[in-house]
């Protein structure tokens, strides 16, 4: 799969010299992330129910995040990888079940949990007049997630789930001045026995014509309620650049 967005990331740049569009581009972000929520309960209702997050102190991560756009008059298509992977461990204060296997208290136990994600979507520019410009479309979303327990190199279980969900896309852009703009979107959908919500706020300054740094935040949020419960809230403060062709 990363080969496979290499290759994408590879066309699009290719193309940049057969169009002038403004607001195609290769960005690349990082930063730190840290959850304020990771609930598991696999499979419940059987199982214990507990938060990695709250039990390993809900410590701060470094992340990356790779992100391409190639605009064709009202039109774009994106490409996005996201990888997450949060690892900690944490003397238990009591017993926890989890997949059926009894975790016991007084322990030091290894976390881990993994929530990488592959997209592509469109994008279509409804609205650019004066300073904003609002675009709305769809993505679809590999999910590829595990979660892992471990108690020294005798006790192990884990969960893995490769998934697709659909996701509904907006954007707005603010043109604060010349050089500085405002960026909000959101990549979501909720119903059934769960939600997603991938949501960011973020400024960009242009260094040069083509390249820009930018800083902000974003939330990620959701998760679902099936045999297995699992519902996660990370925060991440990001920085990056980008290079627009």
């Amino acid at each position: 799969m990363r080969r496979f967005y290499t290759y994408l990331f590879a066309i699009i740049i290719s193309l940049s010299g057969k169009a002038a569009f403004a607001e195609s581009y290769f960005q690349m972000e990082t930063g730190t992330y840290k959850p304020s929520r990771m609930e598991v309960q696999i499979p419940e209702p059987s199982n214990s129910l507990f938060d990695i997050g709250s039990l390993t102190g809900n410590k701060s991560e470094y992340f990356y995040r790779i992100e391409g756009r190639y605009q064709f008059g009202n039109h774009s298509i994106t490409a996005i990888y996201s990888p997450l992977v949060y690892k900690n461990s944490a003397v238990l204060p009591s017993d926890i079940k989890f997949q059926n296997k009894t975790f016991a208290a007084g322990n030091l136990t290894d976390f881990s949990y993994q929530f990488n994600s592959y997209r592509i979507g469109y994008m279509y520019q409804f609205y650019n007049k004066g300073r904003w410009t609002l675009s709305t479309g769809v993505t679809g979303k590999i999910r590829d997630a595990k979660i892992e327990v471990r108690q020294g190199n005798t006790i192990k279980e884990s969960k893995s789930n490769i998934g697709f969900v659909p996701l509904l896309d907006f954007e707005a852009v603010y043109k604060v001045t010349e050089k500085f703009k405002l960026r909000f979107d959101v990549d979501g959908l909720g119903g059934g026995p769960g939600y997603a919500v991938d949501a960011a706020l973020q400024g960009f300054y242009d260094i040069s014509d083509t390249f820009s740094v930018l800083g902000g935040y974003r939330i990620l949020d959701g998760g679902a309620d099936t045999e297995t419960y699992t519902f996660a809230t990370f925060h991440y403060y990001t920085l990056g650049l980008r290079y627009t062709f």
